[in-house]
């Protein structure tokens, strides 16, 4: 799953010489994640299709 986007971190950041971009392309993916898994997630809970976990 990291590895299409540590790849593109790598190749942004010896574009730019600057590897300080191979953190920010993890984090900002790893945001961008989160947000997809959420509105999926709600998503499912409207539609009924989310299990019930006690």
């Amino acid at each position: 799953m990291t590895a299409p986007r540590l790849n593109f971190g790598v190749v942004f950041a010896m574009m730019l010489k600057d590897f300080t971009f191979l953190a920010w392309a993890c984090r900002l993916r790893l945001v961008i994640g989160i947000g997809a898994g959420t509105k999926l997630d709600e998503q499912a809970k409207v539609e009924g299709r989310q299990l019930d976990q006690e």
